[in-house]
Order: structure tokens, then C-alpha cells, then sequence
């Protein structure tokens, strides 16, 4: 997995474009072999409707994401 160039800051781009609603949340990875265990914890508390203990992340929301970029650069 290689990183975009597009979307430097991609927990942002999906906090701010992408997730929304109720209980909506994200799971970020730092590293590509975290990617399996995160998608499966995502699942299993999603469709569980679990509620894990919440930890907060704060991003920084100051900078917009501009949520069509990755459509004008296709």
C-alpha cells in the first residue's frame, strides 16, 4: 500500500468527506499489516453495535479537505 499524494492527511479526508451519522467512527492504521486487524475490530463493532471504549484522536479540522480532489484528479 502506497500512500496518495492526493490525500496526505487521510483520516482527515474521511472524518470530514466520507464517515457520518450515528456512532460513525474511524480506525486508524500506521502501518500496512495493521490493516487486516483493524478492517475485522471495524466490522465486529459495527454489526455487533458494541461500543468500544471511546478515544478521541483530534484531528486537525482547521485545514479543509477539499472532498472532490480525488474526482478532478482521476
Amino acid at each position: 500500500i502506497s500512500p496518495s499524494p492526493t490525500f496526505s492527511h487521510l483520516d482527515q479526508y474521511y472524518a470530514q468527506c466520507v464517515i457520518g451519522g450515528p456512532g460513525s467512527f474511524v480506525l486508524p492504521i500506521y502501518a500496512a499489516a495493521e490493516f487486516s486487524t483493524a478492517i475485522r475490530r471495524k466490522l465486529l463493532l459495527e454489526v455487533s453495535g458494541i461500543q468500544d471504549e471511546v478515544r478521541s484522536i483530534p484531528i486537525d479540522a482547521a485545514t479543509p479537505i477539499d472532498c472532490l480532489q480525488g474526482e478532478r484528479d482521476r
